[in-house]
């Protein structure tokens, strides 16, 4: 059965969570007359959004799901892999709400939001025309390698697989600065002892987003920057929006602000800052 997601976003302040979740019991009861469903929802009390997941024959049922309820103001059809791919497929607490671990491996309240990263091999193209397919693609491994260890240990999410890079989701902006960090490291130790000419060079671009956006995509927007942000990132070289910035929560990172640029297919400026690594 298909998949979709809506998004609510309320002017006044979000009720207490056992409101929603009557609310809820009545979306269910719709429902149940339209052999459809709504498996859970995401809360954000920060910025007053909520985001339900319902499974219906079309939209149009979705849609009605909210009859005596609360019209949602968008909803979009989603991929069940790439809605996994990007949020996980968390837990739901007492209430069906969608639940996620914190950093201190606490169940808390999952408030929908991601940090959305890209990395690039610099110059792979190059790369393959000068070393050959066959050591370049020894080369590409070993990039992969590095990417994912560190997408493991830091609960990052693979989300695609660019060729030459990859877009990953993560829960936690500190998780994400940290994975950029270690790729950084991991690269310089590589290059220390690689036996080949070129050395492994990479840019990574972050940003923060919601799933349901201005247009139809599961976090469109917020794809759209990230990766905007990491081709305009140099070899080596972490950039982050101020959005992705906010979210960071340790205070040793050094993130300095270096320009607001302007980016395709993007209305407004984005300002830009830069993550100082020590490799």
């Amino acid at each position: 059965m298909p998949l979709f997601l809506d998004i609510h976003n309320l002017v006044d302040d979000l009720p207490p969570i056992e409101d929603i979740f009557e609310m809820h019991k009545v979306d269910l009861t719709e429902a149940s007359k339209i052999n459809a469903d709504v498996p859970k929802y995401y809360i954000n009390y920060e910025s007053n959004i909520a985001f339900c997941v319902i499974e219906a024959k079309s939209k149009e049922d979705a849609e009605k799901v909210h009859n005596k309820t609360l019209a949602p103001d968008k909803i979009i059809e989603v991929d069940p892999m790439m809605l996994d791919m990007f949020l996980g497929a968390g837990s739901v607490n007492e209430y069906d709400a969608a639940t996620v671990q914190s950093e201190e491996g606490e169940s808390q309240l999952d408030p929908g939001h991601r940090i959305i990263l890209f990395t690039d091999l610099v110059g792979s193209t190059e790369m393959t025309h000068r070393l050959g397919d066959e050591d370049a693609m020894t080369l590409l491994r070993k990039h992969n390698s590095i990417i994912r260890n560190s997408l493991k240990v830091n609960d990052g999410r693979e989300v695609k697989h660019t060729g030459d890079g990859i877009m990953a989701s993560f829960f936690i902006a500190d998780r994400a600065l940290e994975f950029s960090n270690r790729v950084k490291e991991d690269f310089f130790q590589f290059n220390k002892k690689n036996d080949f000419q070129d050395d492994l060079k990479i840019k990574i671009g972050l940003h923060s987003g919601f799933p349901v956006e201005e247009n139809n995509d599961l976090f469109g927007t917020s794809v759209q920057v990230a990766a905007r942000v990491c081709d305009h990132a140099g070899a080596n070289q972490i950039l982050l929006t101020h959005d992705a910035k906010e979210k960071c929560k340790n205070h040793n990172f050094e993130l300095q602000h270096i320009e607001s640029a302007r980016f395709k297919g993007v209305s407004e400026e984005v300002s830009l800052y830069e993550f100082i690594t020590k490799f």
